[in-house]
């Protein structure tokens, strides 16, 4: 969501503006782009944390050695994935290998 939100670029697609919508509708703060998208954000990892949901892929106990010698070869099936291409925003595989990276240590 971090990626698509639009916080940390200057693009223009919308998404953000929807993840705030999304904010309004569940009744989280969302006067700014910025408050939607991060409250939205931060629902979603109360929710996970109420389903027992690990926060992150070290926290699912994915090995350390085993996650990092894989996440070049991950970064590229993702980038082959048909939904990468109809993600709004136009992806890399650095980018793809930084998400994965914050999902592994966030």
């Amino acid at each position: 969501m971090e990626f698509d939100s639009e916080l940390d670029r200057k693009s223009n697609t919308g998404i953000g503006e929807k993840y705030r919508n999304l904010s309004r509708i569940l009744g989280f703060p969302h006067s700014t782009l910025k408050e939607g998208v991060i409250s939205l954000i931060e629902g979603i990892k109360i929710l996970k944390n109420k389903l027992n949901m690990p926060a992150t892929l070290k926290k699912a106990n994915i090995d350390n050695k085993i996650f990092y010698t894989t996440i070049e070869e991950m970064s590229e099936i993702a980038i082959e994935d048909p939904c990468t291409k109809d993600n709004p925003i136009k992806i890399k595989i650095e980018d793809i290998a930084n998400i994965l990276k914050k999902a592994y240590a966030c």
